[in-house]
């Protein structure tokens, strides 16, 4: 038992470092070289798990070898064209100007219900209305509507409008984030000054404040004694 225990932990943080160098990709992100290790990775990493007969190294060494393939192999692609189009193909163009191309459609291998679909979710009622529809490398589609379909922006609407970038986390459940108080230029006594004095840092469940210095504070639930 206690051999099998510790080959789980050595085989989870090797997988867990090798898939953290290949990048952060989700499971629907996933080129097709990246879809193959993930299923690689899998069978290796349970065989010295289910027969402990096995050596561990007979499951390290491939995993460390398939990991280099897939560092390796995006560097290889970025350098040959070919290579880029055999490897991630190409984006399919699935309706053009309103109009749906039906033989790209089947190409892919894609039903009307799955594109009407994929057209619902993104708040869009008809094909006529859709502009571009684009099947991507990594299997989304993206989907831009006509210009007379799509909410006027403050620049259609000729309003000045200020941006305010992204809510930068500063206390995280009580506890101040150090990262987050440095890319934004602030310091804990900062962070202290801007609390009711009647507050302290672990009374905060989540305090944010964004490029244009607007904080947001919620405040933990204090607990019925």
């Amino acid at each position: 038992m206690t051999t099998i225990i510790l080959r789980t932990f050595i085989i989870y943080f090797a997988v867990a470092c090798g898939i953290r160098m290949t990048g952060k990709r989700q499971i629907g992100e996933l080129r097709l070289s990246e879809l193959i290790t993930t299923l690689l990775i899998s069978e290796l990493a349970v065989m010295p798990l289910s027969d402990t007969d096995i050596p561990i190294l007979h499951a390290l060494v491939p995993a460390a070898l398939i990991f280099s393939l897939e560092i390796t192999i995006p560097w290889l692609v970025a350098k040959s064209a070919l290579l880029k189009r055999i490897v991630d193909g190409t984006p399919s163009i699935l309706i053009r100007h309103g109009v749906l191309d039906t033989a790209e459609l089947a190409k892919m291998r894609i039903t009307i219900e799955e594109l009407i679909a994929e057209l619902r979710l993104k708040d869009i009622a008809d094909i006529a209305d859709v502009d571009y529809a684009i099947l991507e490398q990594n299997g989304r589609i993206s989907v831009f509507p006509k210009a007379s379909e799509r909410p006027p922006t403050a620049k259609d609407m000729k309003i000045k409008a200020n941006n305010t970038g992204i809510a930068h986390i500063l206390i995280s459940d009580g506890f101040p984030s150090k990262a987050g108080l440095a890319l934004t230029g602030h310091d804990m006594h900062w962070l202290k000054s801007k609390l009711p004095k009647s507050r302290t840092i672990e009374d905060v469940f989540l305090f944010t404040v964004d490029d244009a210095e607007t904080i947001n504070i919620i405040y933990k639930r204090k607990e019925n004694t």
